[in-house]
């Protein structure tokens, strides 16, 4: 088993990892255009883990509450391909990009998966770790063009 001091890179490199190893849920944020995707996604199989990105900024709220279907006369909430990936993966590792670029009710529906490990019906293995990727609230596309029309109203 991997440790801290096993895994090579900066000190932050080696908190995220032993995070990962120790399946606590864990935010990276950093400035767009980075490399964050990217780099965790390498990063991903050199700790021997299967990875699945899910980018919230383009996703619904169903895409992590689940849709309702009919399963032999009653109803439940469906799962999907990425979520059955992950829990067949020896090990997974769930990358949530663009998290707080997501709709409010997007990202609702991603925080249930990272505190209650559910999506749909369909809970994650123990095996699967969760790391949410996001720019600085600062940087955020909402926020930026929230400032331009402010500053153009009061400049007009």
């Amino acid at each position: 088993m991997a440790t801290n001091y096993t895994f090579p890179g900066s000190p932050f490199q080696r908190a995220l990892a032993a995070g990962v190893e120790a399946n606590v849920p864990t935010a990276v944020i950093g400035e767009p255009g980075q490399g964050k995707t990217a780099t965790m996604e390498s990063s991903t199989s050199g700790w021997g883990r299967h990875c699945e990105t899910v980018i919230g900024s383009n996703r619904e709220a169903t895409d992590f509450l689940g849709v309702m279907i009919e399963d032999k006369g009653a109803i439940k909430y469906s799962s999907f391909q990425w979520v059955q990936n992950l829990n067949k993966a020896a090990k997974g590792l769930l990358l949530l990009d663009e998290f707080n670029t997501s709709a409010p009710s997007t990202m609702k529906g991603m925080l249930r998966v990272v505190q209650e490990r559910y999506v749909g019906d369909t809970m994650l293995a123990d095996s699967v770790s969760i790391v949410a990727l996001m720019n600085p609230i600062a940087r955020r596309y909402d926020a930026i063009v929230c400032c331009r029309r402010r500053c153009c109203s009061e400049n007009s």
